[in-house]
C-alpha cells in the first residue's frame, strides 16, 4: 500500500537508555509498524537495510530464487515450520484469531512485549519451532535466560526477529545490536566460550553458559584470548562487520537457544539486562 501523511504518524519509541525511536505508523492498523532502526532517530531504518543490502550483496541466491521470495505469502512453511508474515492491518490478536491460538502465545513466541508488528516480518507460530513430539515448552515461546551482564553496553537495538532477510528468502534469528567497530563484548553468563568462524557470521562465539543455555555472537572484529571457561562480565570479543555483513554497519548479532533445542528470541533477555 502506498502511504500517504494521512496515512502515517510518528510513535516514539525508547529502546535503550541512549535511543530514540521514531517508527511509522498506519493510523487504520497502529500495531503494524514500517521496521526501522538508526542511533540519531532521523533514519530510522537505514541500519537495518544496510544489514539486508550487505546480506544480499553475497550473491548466494539465484535471481529465480529471489523472485519467488517476493511473493510474500502470508503464512509460510520454513524447514516444515508454520509462520506468518505480517501484513498491512495485521495485530496480534488478528494473528491468534487466524490460527486459532491465544494472542499471549503469539507475543511468547515472538518476545512481543508492546504488541508492535513489522510489516514484512516474520511472526512464528507457538509450538511451531518446537522439536517433533517436544512439548510446548520448548517452543521459539520459551522465556530466556535472566542474564547476568548486558553483552554490549551502550548499544542501540530493537526487537528485530523476524525481519526478512535475502528479500523474503530466510528471516532473521536473533538481535542485531549496534555499536562501533572494536567496542568490547563482554560475556552475559559465566560458561564456557568457544571462538569459530563461518561464511554468515564472520567470526564468532559459542558461550555455552552453567545453565544450559547457549549465546552465539558473530560479526565480530576479533576475539579476546583463546577458547576458555569465562565469568559474566569478563571481556571475550570486539564488534565487527565480518562474514555476510562485510560492508554494512557494524554489530553483534545474538543468537539464543537451549543446548540442542531450536533458537528462540533473545529480545526480551537483551532488553532486561542492557536497560
Amino acid at each position: 500500500m502506498r502511504l500517504g501523511l494521512r496515512h502515517v504518524l510518528p510513535v516514539a519509541v525508547i529502546v535503550t537508555g541512549s535511543l530514540l525511536l521514531v517508527p511509522v505508523v498506519e493510523a487504520t492498523a497502529a500495531p503494524v509498524v514500517h521496521a526501522r532502526h538508526s542511533v540519531d532517530g532521523r533514519r530510522i531504518e537505514s541500519r537495518q537495510r544496510r544489514v539486508q543490502r550487505s546480506e544480499r550483496a553475497t550473491g548466494r541466491r539465484s535471481p529465480r530464487v529471489r523472485a519467488v521470495a517476493r511473493r510474500r505469502q502470508p503464512t509460510r512453511t520454513v524447514a516444515g515450520h508454520l509462520s506468518h508474515i505480517v501484513r498491512s492491518g495485521d495485530t496480534v490478536a488478528s494473528i491468534a484469531k487466524r490460527y486459532g491460538i491465544s494472542a499471549n502465545a503469539v507475543r511468547a513466541a515472538n518476545g512481543i512485549i508492546d504488541d508492535r508488528l513489522y510489516l514484512g516480518a516474520q511472526v512464528i507460530i507457538d509450538g511451531s519451532l518446537a522439536p517433533l513430539g517436544a512439548p510446548s515448552s520448548m517452543s521459539a515461546g520459551q522465556i530466556g535466560p535472566k542474564l547476568q551482564r548486558c553483552p554490549l553496553r551502550g548499544a542501540s537495538f530493537m526487537n528485530d526477529w523476524g525481519f526478512p532477510r535475502d528479500d523474503g528468502g530466510r528471516f532473521h534469528q536473533g538481535t542485531d545490536m549496534f555499536a562501533p567497530r572494536g567496542t568490547t563484548v563482554v560475556a552475559p553468563m559465566s560458561g564456557t566460550v568457544v571462538f569459530g568462524s563461518n561464511p554468515l557470521g564472520g567470526t564468532t562465539f559459542n558461550l555455552t553458559t552453567d545453565t544450559g543455555w547457549v549465546i552465539y555472537g558473530a560479526h565480530l572484529s576479533s576475539t579476546i584470548g583463546a577458547s576458555r571457561r569465562v565469568s559474566a562480565g569478563q571481556p571475550i570479543a570486539r564488534v565487527g562487520n565480518s562474514g555476510d555483513a562485510a560492508g554494512g554497519d557494524t554489530h553483534l548479532h545474538v543468537g539464543l537457544r537451549r543446548s540442542g533445542s531450536n533458537p528462540i528470541n533473545p529480545y526480551p533477555s537483551l532488553r532486561a539486562a542492557c536497560s
